[in-house]
């Protein structure tokens, strides 16, 4: 029978070379971003995570608790000052400055937006491959400045509607269709109600189909009094929905992944109306 002598010399390179390739496997991709970080921050993918207006996934709890604190401070600053740029409303006042220092102004358009594109590259199926200027828009401010803007689903769209072009005046969610009136030169909106669900829901998705990839529309979801309105800003890639939205006391403004059940649910509300092809006045 044959028998093999052990090496030691022969062990001991095996060993290290399982190490070696072992320590390349772990540090080789740092500083790379994983699969989820791209898909999230890649405004031509869908984002992994879905929405879930039932329960939607809060942000670190302190967070919004400071950014809470911090707004309520601010609200009773301001009004104490009488400089009120938007409507007051609990949870929903603006970030006015602190006692004793200059009100900042709202800053201009920043150079990091995105450069306009007008007219986006068509493909030859006729399929939009680029995102709109408003869309661009409104992923950078979900980028560069949600944390300072805080949870009120309305700061967020304003700021948006703001850096688009659009006016800066302030609005309540529930009060959305004033401000469309006053600020858009021309726009189409559609209603939707729960009140027969299933065929209100194909209707929606015929609505949203009916326009290329890649348009931008504004949802807003109306709710009697005291509770607070919803809205977010919503495009479709391919065949799925991006949302992009704050939530009061819950969220930041962030990109989600949806569906149109979860855009038209007894959830939100019983009304919602989507604004499309608005132009600034």
């Amino acid at each position: 029978m044959l028998s093999f002598k052990k090496n030691p010399h022969l062990t001991m390179v095996v060993y290290l070379a399982v190490h070696i390739v072992a320590a390349s496997l772990v540090f080789g991709c740092e500083g790379r971003k994983s699969f989820y970080d791209n898909n999230r921050n890649d405004i031509n993918l869908v984002p992994i995570q879905m929405e879930n207006p039932d329960d939607p996934i809060t942000d670190d709890i302190d967070a919004v608790n400071e950014d809470k604190s911090e707004t309520e401070t601010k609200t009773k600053n301001e009004t104490q000052l009488g400089k009120t740029r938007r409507k007051s409303r609990v949870g929903e006042a603006p970030p006015p400055a602190k006692p004793g220092t200059p009100i900042p102004q709202p800053p201009a358009a920043p150079v990091e937006v995105p450069p306009v594109v007008e007219t986006p590259p068509v493909t030859s199926s006729g399929v939009t491959t680029e995102a709109s200027k408003f869309i661009k828009t409104a992923f950078w401010v979900v980028q560069n400045e949600a944390r300072k803007i805080g949870t009120p689903c309305n700061f967020y769209v304003s700021r948006v509607l703001e850096l688009s072009g659009y006016s800066d005046d302030g609005f309540l969610a529930n009060d959305f269709d004033v401000y469309a009136k006053k600020h858009f030169s021309s726009y189409k909106n559609e209603i939707f109600n729960t009140a027969n669900i299933d065929s209100e829901r194909i209707r929606l998705k015929r609505h949203i189909w009916s326009y290329p990839a890649r348009t931008p529309f504004i949802f807003q979801w109306e709710r009697s009094a005291p509770q607070p309105g919803h809205i977010a800003i919503v495009e479709r890639i391919g065949d799925q929905l991006v949302v992009y939205q704050a939530s009061l006391n819950k969220h930041i403004a962030r990109r989600e992944q949806t569906t149109i059940d979860r855009l038209l649910s007894h959830a939100r509300s019983a009304r919602m109306t989507v604004y499309s092809e608005f132009i600034a006045r």
